[in-house]
């Protein structure tokens, strides 16, 4: 079954070692927010560049992958949190409010809100390691501090350029909104680059270059990604999800499946059940 009740909080530093192999979504939401350094965020089908005072309220259930970049070490906080610990201000605010002003959506804060956010960061964490009677309401309020923060400031944070986050080569970006859009049917790396009107052997090295890993690898893991909704949300079968998501049969994509979560399909359905 889903998580019901999470939160967790953490603040440490990254290397390219510490790089997430795939892009990956879960059951529970995440706030990353990036202290020092420098790294990239895959989100869905855009890619931001990470720089120091960066926020991003990740939803449940949305594809992401961070990539540190090489010889820097970056520093990073990061919450996982269950839809419970904002449910008082969904109720007071309306649920579209936050999703329009904060969740989706990369945020380069000036240097005194980014100051604002590291130090409610750090009450959280600091009241975290306790265990009283008053511990958890206090993280859950100081958490709520903090997206209270972001909301009533988001108009002035978003006076910063979106554009400014985003990795300039327009045509991966273009690429991976294609991967994106077009997972189930069959598309190779040519006719993406045929798309984009690149040179294939030009354009895989490129998309390597920005992604982290090859084209095929990518476009295998994104219809593996998309298969695990499909697994925990609908009864349908496993040769129905593999055509559905693009593999052309069950055993290849049972295999590329394990491969990447050590499970087969049948075995993460029965462990994880429904969202």
């Amino acid at each position: 079954m889903a998580i019901k009740n999470r939160f967790e909080i953490s603040k440490l530093s990254r290397d390219h070692s510490h790089s997430m192999d795939y892009p990956h979504s879960h059951s529970y939401c995440e706030l990353f927010f990036l202290i020092s350094g420098n790294c990239h965020l895959h989100y869905e089908d855009t890619v931001y560049d990470m720089k120091p005072g960066t926020l991003i309220f990740i939803p449940a259930g949305s594809r992401h992958q961070t990539i540190y970049d090489n010889g820097i070490t970056s520093t990073r906080a990061y919450i996982e949190f269950t839809e419970n610990y904002i449910s008082v201000l969904e109720k007071q605010f309306g649920k579209n409010a936050l999703k329009d002003k904060i969740f989706g959506r990369a945020i380069r804060m000036p240097e005194f809100a980014s100051n604002e956010i590291c130090g409610l960061l750090d009450m959280i964490i600091d009241e975290n390691t306790k265990n009283d009677e008053y511990s958890s309401y206090l993280v859950k309020t100081y958490f709520e501090q903090l997206v209270i923060y972001v909301m009533r400031n988001h108009a002035h944070f978003n006076s910063i350029s979106y554009d400014q986050l985003k990795i300039k080569d327009e045509s991966i970006m273009q690429a991976i909104s294609y991967i994106s859009n077009n997972y189930a049917s069959h598309i190779t790396l040519t006719d993406v680059a045929g798309i984009l009107h690149l040179n294939s052997t030009y354009f895989s090295k490129k998309f390597k270059l920005a992604t982290g890993y090859g084209f095929k690898e990518y476009l295998t893991n994104i219809r593996i990604i998309n298969s695990e909704k499909l697994l925990l949300e609908t009864s349908l079968s496993i040769t129905d999800i593999a055509f559905k998501c693009g593999f052309e049969n069950s055993n290849y994509y049972g295999d590329a499946f394990k491969k990447k979560n050590g499970i087969s399909p049948t075995g993460f359905r029965k462990i994880n059940g429904d969202i």
